[in-house]
C-alpha cells in the first residue's frame, strides 16, 4: 500500500515540475521580447552606446556562428535561395559554396560582423536571420545574457537602414 502511494506522490511531484518549468520558458519568452522591444525603441545615439559595450564580448561572436549554421546548415533553403535570386539563378548548393568560400579564413569577430553587413550578397541573408530566426534562437537557448545578445541584434538590424552605425562597430587589429 506505501509503494502505490509513493509512487503516486512521485508522478505528482514530476508533473508539478515539468509544470513549472513550461511556466518558466513561457516567462522567459515573454520576456526576450518585450526586451527586445524596448532596444527597439533606444534612439540610435543611446543603442549605439549601449553597443559600444559589447563590442569585445562574445555576443557578436555567438550572433556571427548562429548565422553561418543558420546559412549552411539550417536555413529555410527556399528564402535563402530568393534572397540571392536578383543577382544570378544560383541554386542552395552554390549559395552555400560561395558563402563558405567569403568566410573562409575569417573568425567570428567585428571585422567578419562588418565585411558580411558591407556585402552585396550576404548582408540580405543577414538580416533576414536576425530579423526571424535571431529571436527564436535566443528564446530556445539558455544563454547567460540574453539582454545583451538582444542589444547586439538591435543594433545590427538597425544598421540596415542607417549604414553609418556600421563605422561604429569598433573592429581590432592584431598588434605585430
Amino acid at each position: 500500500m506505501e509503494d502505490a502511494y509513493f509512487t503516486q506522490h512521485k508522478v505528482k511531484k514530476g508533473n508539478e515540475i515539468a509544470n513549472l518549468s513550461k511556466d518558466n520558458q513561457i516567462i522567459q519568452i515573454c520576456e526576450v521580447d518585450q526586451q527586445f522591444e524596448q532596444f527597439s525603441q533606444l534612439n540610435d545615439d543611446k543603442i549605439e552606446e549601449e553597443f559600444k559595450k559589447c563590442n569585445k564580448s562574445n555576443f557578436i561572436k555567438n550572433i556571427l556562428n548562429q548565422f553561418i549554421n543558420f546559412l549552411i546548415d539550417h536555413g529555410d533553403e527556399i528564402i535563402i535561395v530568393s534572397l540571392m535570386a536578383e543577382q544570378k539563378d544560383r541554386d542552395i548548393v552554390q549559395i552555400r559554396k560561395e558563402f563558405q568560400n567569403f568566410i573562409r579564413g575569417k573568425k567570428p569577430n567585428a571585422t567578419m560582423l562588418v565585411s558580411i553587413l558591407k556585402s552585396k550578397r550576404f548582408s540580405s541573408h543577414f538580416h533576414y536571420f536576425l530579423n526571424y530566426f535571431s529571436i527564436d534562437w535566443i528564446k530556445s537557448r539558455p544563454l547567460k545574457d540574453r539582454k545583451k545578445h538582444l542589444l547586439c541584434i538591435n543594433f545590427l538590424i538597425r544598421c540596415k537602414n542607417k549604414e553609418q552605425l556600421i563605422d561604429h562597430i569598433i573592429q581590432y587589429k592584431k598588434k605585430l
